[in-house]
């Protein structure tokens, strides 16, 4: 393992220990209380506020909330750019997620070019990273030929198999 990825597992930790990362937690927390109305009620307006604001702390979650409120145009305007734009933060940061949302707007086109390489790719991480519904994917992928992938009956069936004991635990 080279000295960045040490950094990053070092700086992801102290991120996920330091105040901010608290804030950032509880403002997501916040967000979604407002938003489902179980214990506060319901109000879509703060709950984007809160969500906004632990986005722009760098909650990962957020990040990807905000993206899928932009790719929806449930919220917030529907700005397809901006989805990709809060996906890819929150993707970079390793949220599972995201990283298949955004695979899905580059498989659709939705927000930039389309582009299956990168989609496959977006797919991958997510499902490597346990997402059962991005490995539920990619096995449709491979059983398919979609993406731009090779069909693969074999590697489909592994993948439809994780996403199987993924969904069991």
């Amino acid at each position: 393992m080279g000295n960045n990825q040490l950094d990053d597992i070092e700086n992801s930790h102290v991120w996920e220990t330091s105040p901010e990362f608290e804030k950032a937690r509880k403002y997501y927390e916040l967000g979604y209380e407002y938003e489902s109305g179980n214990r506060l009620p319901y109000n879509m307006e703060k709950a984007i506020k809160c969500y906004r604001a632990s986005a722009m702390l760098g909650y990962p979650p957020a990040q990807n909330g905000i993206g899928f409120l932009h790719a929806t145009g449930r919220g917030a305007p529907l700005d397809e750019s901006m989805a990709i734009s809060w996906f890819t933060r929150a993707a970079e940061a390793g949220h599972s997620g995201a990283q298949l949302n955004l695979g899905v707007m580059y498989a659709e086109g939705r927000g930039a070019q389309k582009d299956e390489t990168e989609a496959a790719c977006c797919f991958y991480k997510a499902a490597m990273a346990g997402n059962c519904d991005a490995q539920e994917f990619l096995g449709q992928a491979l059983e398919s030929g979609l993406c731009g992938l090779s069909q693969d009956k074999e590697a489909a069936a592994f993948w439809y198999e994780q996403a199987a004991m993924s969904r069991s635990k």
